[in-house]
This record gives C-alpha cells, sequence and structure tokens, in this order.
C-alpha cells in the first residue's frame, strides 16, 4: 500500500463514516418527524400542544321560535343532526261577534218619559216607532202628567216622543211634542 492509497482509503473511509452518521440521524428522526405534534389549531389539537383541549360540548341545534320541533336532533359522533321542525297551521280565526242587541226603543221612550214625572199606562197608551228622515221617532200617547192650563185648555194628557239617531241607536232629543185638551163642551184634540 502505497501512500496514495493510503489516501484514498482514509478518503473512502470518511464517506462511509459520513454515510453512516447521517443514516443514523436519518433514522432516529423519522418516527419523530411522523409522530411530531400537531398544527394545534381548534379542532386538531392533541396532547402535544401547549394548551390542552378545553372546550364546552356543541349545543344541538334548535328550532326557530315560530316553528314546532317534530324530531330533535340527534349526535353523529362528531355533530348534530338538524332537527326536523314545522311552522304550525295559522290559529283559527276569532269567533264572529254576536249580532248587535236588539234594542227596545218603545220600551226606552217609556222609561225615559216616567223618569221625567209622565205615567204611561199599559194597555191604553198608543205607541209608535217609525222612521222620520235622520232619525228614527218613538211617539208615546197619552202619556199623563201635571195638570196645565190655558184660557181653552185644560188637560194632564200630552204626547211624549223620543228621537235616535238610526245608525248607533242613541237618542238625539226627547220631550213633550204636543198636549190634549178638553173642551169644556166635551170632546178632545190636539194642539202644539
Amino acid at each position: 500500500m502505497n501512500a496514495s492509497d493510503h489516501h484514498h482509503l482514509s478518503a473512502d473511509t470518511s464517506h462511509v463514516r459520513l454515510a453512516l452518521i447521517a443514516a443514523l440521524l436519518f433514522a432516529g428522526m423519522a418516527p419523530a418527524a411522523h409522530a411530531g405534534p400537531s398544527d394545534c389549531k381548534p379542532g386538531r389539537q392533541d396532547n402535544t400542544c401547549v394548551a390542552f383541549i378545553n372546550h364546552v360540548a356543541s349545543p344541538a341545534p334548535r328550532c326557530p321560535d315560530w316553528q314546532r320541533q317534530v324530531s330533535p336532533p340527534v349526535w353523529l359522533g362528531t355533530y348534530w343532526s338538524q332537527p326536523v321542525c314545522v311552522t304550525p297551521d295559522p290559529p283559527p280565526p276569532p269567533p264572529p261577534p254576536p249580532p248587535p242587541t236588539q234594542r227596545d226603543l218603545v220600551a226606552e221612550c217609556i222609561g225615559r218619559s216616567n223618569a221625567k214625572g209622565y205615567t204611561v199606562t199599559q194597555g191604553t197608551t198608543n205607541r209608535s216607532q217609525m222612521p222620520q228622515g235622520s232619525y228614527i221617532s218613538v211617539q208615546l200617547w197619552p202619556v199623563f202628567g201635571q195638570w196645565y192650563q190655558d184660557v181653552s185648555v185644560y188637560t194632564n194628557e200630552y204626547e211624549y216622543f223620543c228621537n235616535f239617531n238610526p245608525t248607533t241607536l242613541e237618542l238625539q232629543n226627547e220631550g213633550i211634542l204636543d198636549y190634549w185638551f178638553f173642551h169644556p163642551n166635551g170632546g178632545g184634540g190636539g194642539g202644539n
């Protein structure tokens, strides 16, 4: 072995040594490369991450307030299924209002004339209710009240009236329409 061979042999040995060291380093690092820490993003954390996984369970989805749940959501291992929701039927319409009560305008007028001091005699007082242009007129005759005396009139019998609004049936006005008088010679009649 000459000096040039020795140099060549030492170069080969150093290459082999370098290849062995590189192979050992690669073999030692290969398992670490495959089992290294994850990137520690939410949902991809493991025990090698600095911060431990710490979050509350995902809540199950719910139906909107205006819908009714028919079937609940189901946990599918990593996520919730959607609940089955339906829109309820609209509530039924409210019942129609009761028909307006029929007011007895004649009875009302009798009550009003009694309150003013006039007496309506059941069975003898005439009653009428009829439309009169812009009102409904109720007339009662004779009604009995205070005695009235004039030069030619002496009476306590009157004709009482009540006028009602035809739409609202509210009282518009009331009072004595005229009086019934007696002639000294007998007989009677109406006067204003």
